[in-house]
């Protein structure tokens, strides 16, 4: 089951939004094997069946939480590119002043 992040101010805009992130089954669990006990929960703790909208703070966490995984995971191109992605996806929210909503699929 993977995630998808949408930057959209409501549930109803996600239905015509082109600005996402696929957050695939097998990154997460690579991620969650290989960073145990790390400051990644924001990421790692989503219900994969559920969703959630971002506050701006949480938006300027998954930013953080994803350069780490890029300076950490330089090897691993899945993940970088998957992070580089969800970067670009929050400082689009940001400038846009839209949230980050998050669905379990």
């Amino acid at each position: 089951m993977a995630i998808t992040f949408y930057v959209a101010d409501n549930i109803k805009e996600v239905r015509n939004n082109g600005n996402f992130v696929i957050f695939y089954e097998d990154i997460y669990e690579f991620l969650k094997n290989s960073l145990n006990g790390s400051n990644a929960e924001l990421l790692l703790g989503l219900d994969r069946d559920g969703d959630k909208i971002f506050s701006t703070d949480e938006i300027k966490q998954l930013q953080g939480i994803c350069r780490q995984l890029v300076n950490l995971y330089t090897q691993e191109e899945k993940i970088i590119n998957f992070a580089n992605k969800l970067i670009d996806l929050c400082s689009l929210s940001m400038t846009t002043g839209k949230s980050i909503i998050a669905f379990g699929d």
